[in-house]
């Protein structure tokens, strides 16, 4: 049985998890177009992405961490962003946003970067 603590943090995160969202995917999206730039992954870009996923691990089975965390594993392991791969993220990443619902424009841009 879960402590009275835990399932208020459960409920609790409901509430923010809109803007953990937000913020997750912006900052994939920033990771994701530096990598873009030349296509493959160095070493310090698979230590950002791993640390990205590490970070989202106990949400992973919702959506959108569900499947992008499988893209990201998946061109992690392979060293190297496909463009289609670079196209899925970002598409994917896009579906999931709101537009500036909980961060004005400034702020998402500065989590992208």
């Amino acid at each position: 049985m879960q402590s009275d603590s835990s399932l208020d943090a459960m409920a609790y995160f409901e509430y923010f998890f809109k803007s953990t969202l937000d913020k997750a995917v912006h900052t994939l999206e920033g990771i994701i177009k530096g990598i873009a730039i030349d296509g493959k992954i160095n070493e310090s870009e698979i230590e950002e992405l791993n640390a990205w996923c590490n970070d989202y691990v106990g949400i992973k089975s919702r959506s959108p961490f569900n499947e992008l965390i499988p893209l990201i594993k998946k061109a992690v392991i392979a060293g190297i962003f496909t463009k289609a791969e670079i196209a899925d993220i970002c598409w994917s990443a896009k579906n999931f946003t709101t537009p500036n619902l909980y961060f004005d424009i400034l702020s998402a841009d500065i989590q992208r970067l």
